[in-house]
């Protein structure tokens, strides 16, 4: 498989090309099955059908270039959109301005990673490419802030449905973020453009090695659970565990006790399999129980059991690529599935935890897919979602559709919508029951298409040890 950039023909793109082994041109080629690159703004309605991967596809980057729907999307995202204003006519737009006490950024990202951050000068350009709005000294060292910068990048550029891009970022004061700008077609200068190569080169050495599709991918995960007494009063899990460890405290804290952490969580072993996965969960389980020794403190699970406590169900990622296709399999074909199983609490979670393309690299190598509730409510939706994220990770080049990029589809997501979303979300089960490797995990994803298709959901009230048969329950 082969990978083409379709560009806007300038010559410079004949000496960035050279010698790197992907081709390039100002027409796009006849479909080859391989990935088509669309770095032009220029595209719309141009037929590009027939090709394994297409990175900015035309209709998507011309979506990203109406601000009332960009602005309406972003904001499901945590992401403030306010473009530079106009002088008369839309596509007049007011140049950059010096504001007393904020900070101008660009990053730049492909495929969920950053390629390039850097700080503009504070009196802007012309407000045309972000590429021309200045250039100031070299950013303070200051690692946290700059992986803050990139990750509100690449939830923009996710966001907006593009898969590359960059980002003009204001910063104001010390913490608050807003996106100014995104160019789907950036024209990337000279000194920065190694970054974007590296990031070709990997995309083009992923095409021809059919990435995730060998059986490589391993899964673990992070699954929180939060102990109450039978007075309903939270007990904190720091009494119990230590932070790290198999089984130990998420790092939330309670407001002013720096020192007491009140989730649980169970970091079972990896593993490529995910019966075998499951069984490492409850190994977890057992441990938690002998460490906690009150038999009194039930667990609960799911996404919000109790109130302004939101529950995560991580699931980590290692052996495929972290890509913007794999991403949107998971939030699609995965999250939107399993919301259908959901009780009331855990919408609450998602008007700040648990939104699509919610993801995090890891030191390892790695990532974690943060969207879901804790799964481990129940089992049988534990069991499931395992099962569904390997058969995801393996097969997501052919689970191509996006119903999350539709605003009112992505709204009913985050409010919790069942209505409006069952229908598209049962569709996309079926397609996965007809992916080669189903019959694999047949015994995980059946029981959980059965509630899929029948309305079940799970109870985040009911203690997890009754439902996973932990002693002495």
């Amino acid at each position: 498989m082969s990978v083409y950039v379709w560009h806007d023909g300038s010559g410079v793109w004949d000496g960035r090309l050279a010698g790197s082994g992907i081709a390039g041109g100002a027409a796009p080629p006849d479909a080859s099955g391989g990935v088509l690159v669309c770095w032009r703004g220029d595209a719309a309605g141009a037929k590009t059908d027939g090709f394994r991967r297409i990175l900015n596809d035309p209709a998507h980057a011309a979506a990203a270039r109406d601000n009332g729907m960009l602005r309406r999307k972003l904001a499901l995202f945590g992401v403030a959109y306010e473009p530079p204003g106009s002088v008369g006519r839309a596509d007049r737009p007011r140049p950059y301005l010096a504001i007393p006490g904020t900070e101008r950024w660009i990053v730049g990202v492909f495929d969920m990673a950053p390629v390039g951050i850097r700080r503009l000068a504070d009196a802007g350009g012309s407000g045309g490419s972000a590429t021309d709005a200045g250039r100031a000294a070299a950013p303070p060292a200051d690692p946290r802030r700059l992986a803050r910068l990139a990750r509100f990048a690449v939830r923009a550029v996710y966001g907006a449905g593009l898969d590359f891009g960059t980002a003009v970022i204001r910063l104001e004061g010390s913490r608050k973020a807003v996106l100014e700008r995104l160019d789907p077609a950036p024209r990337v200068p000279d000194d920065e453009w190694p970054g974007w190569r590296d990031a070709l080169t990997t995309l083009a050495g992923e095409a021809i090695r059919g990435d995730g599709e060998d059986g490589r991918t391993v899964l673990g995960m992070d699954a929180e659970f939060v102990l109450v007494n039978e007075a309903g009063k939270i007990v904190p899990a720091s009494r119990f565990f230590a932070g790290k460890g198999p089984v130990g405290c998420d790092g939330a804290t309670v407001p002013g006790r720096s020192g007491v952490h009140p989730l649980a969580e169970l970091r079972p072993a990896p593993s490529g399999d995910p019966k075998r996965l499951i069984v490492h969960l409850r190994r977890t389980m057992l441990a938690a129980a002998s460490r906690i020794g009150d038999p009194g403190l039930k667990w609960l699970a799911g996404g919000m059991p109790v109130s302004g406590l939101p529950l995560g169900g991580h699931i980590h990622f290692s052996g495929v690529r972290l890509s913007t296709a794999l991403v949107r399999a998971l939030d699609n074909y995965l999250a939107l599935p399993l919301m259908l199983l959901e009780d009331e609490t855990a919408a609450l979670r998602r008007k700040r935890y648990g939104r699509p393309g919610d993801v995090r690299a890891k030191r390892h190598g790695g990532f974690e897919y943060r969207t879901l509730p804790s799964v481990i409510a129940s089992p049988r939706v534990t069991k499931g979602a395992v099962a569904l994220a390997k058969l995801i990770a393996e097969q997501h080049e052919r689970l191509p559709e996006r119903p999350l990029d539709d605003p009112g589809m992505l709204e009913a997501f985050v409010s919790g919508n069942k209505a409006r979303i069952a229908p598209v979300a049962r569709r996309l089960w079926k397609r996965v029951t007809e992916l080669d490797g189903y019959e694999a995990y047949a015994g995980f994803l059946d029981p959980l298409g059965e509630w899929i298709m029948a309305g079940k959901t799970w109870r985040s009230g009911t203690d997890v040890r009754r439902a996973w048969k932990i002693p002495p329950v």
